[in-house]
């Protein structure tokens, strides 16, 4: 992995309970010397191009919501199943995968039997938060340069102006890029937070995704409506980011639940039910 020469992917987002990542449906059951898995994950990203999943499961036997294992793409049992065809982010492989009888030795156990949300809120969330926030935060950028181009250079002829001379076009641009720094100096605050181990690091993070996603659709809305029909039409590029920044709404955790785990961290409750 350090030498770029193996890549692994997260397989947590289950059939059975969808974006609540932290409830695996998936079982682990002792078999002999080996360990059987079984699991309908709904949402791997790079299924099927990745050499391997950490993979999540029930635990064998010990107390807590998940245990995670190390699980080779190519191991008998794993079958991935069709392509990734939706509204935005065409060019990722994003599919379903499925475990019957998939067999891994117990060493394959990441950390300790139970243990597997201490990593995943600890280790993967965070990166995969920011990483996210990043993402939106380069749609927005880019939604607001392209809006720029085609208001300086598209003209109203019969007024002799271009579109950006036009008070209101300005005014809702301005509230545009206001919003996209907003959420980019948000994102760079999380990102120091983090390196520099303040102490409302773990709030940021539990912020950034959710104040990036919606910033972006937000953005990309009022930009498909400045740029109009040409917007609309696809060799603009506006319509293509459009549809990638809704991608953020509905990957795990949503903002919805992300909201949640910020009013409970702010609150003095657990982030889970039944958590200590």
């Amino acid at each position: 992995m350090a030498r770029g020469e193996h890549v692994s992917t997260l397989a947590f987002s289950e059939a059975g309970s969808r974006s609540h990542f932290w409830a695996p449906m998936s079982t682990a059951t002792p078999d002999g010397a080996m360990v059987r898995l079984d699991a309908r994950k709904s949402w791997v990203t790079s299924a099927g191009e990745a050499d391997s999943y950490v993979w999540s499961s029930k635990p064998l036997a010990a107390p807590g919501p998940m245990t995670l294992w190390f699980v080779p793409s190519d191991a008998d049992g794993l079958r991935v199943s069709g392509r990734f065809d939706g509204v935005g982010l065409r060019g990722n492989a994003s599919r379903p995968v499925a475990a019957e009888g998939v067999a891994v030795p117990g060493a394959a156990m990441l950390r300790d039997d139970g243990a597997g949300l201490d990593i995943a809120l600890g280790t993967a969330l965070p990166v995969f938060l920011t990483g996210n926030a990043a993402f939106c935060v380069g749609l927005t950028t880019a939604l607001l340069d392209e809006a720029a181009t085609h208001l300086t250079n598209t003209r109203l002829e019969h007024l002799d102006q271009t579109l950006a001379e036009q008070p209101v076009t300005r005014t809702e641009y301005a509230r545009l890029r206001t919003r996209g720094d907003e959420a980019r100096a948000f994102l760079a605050d999380t990102l120091a937070a983090l390196a520099g181990g303040r102490p409302d690091a773990t709030l940021r993070v539990l912020q950034v995704k959710a104040v990036a996603s919606e910033a972006a659709s937000e953005v990309a809305d009022g930009v498909m409506r400045l740029c109009g029909g040409a917007a609309f039409r696809k060799e603009l590029g506006v319509e293509r980011r459009f549809r990638d920044t809704l991608a953020a709404r509905v990957m795990a955790p949503t903002t919805p639940a992300l909201r949640d785990f910020v009013g409970r961290a702010t609150l003095g409750l657990p982030l889970f039910d039944g958590a200590s």
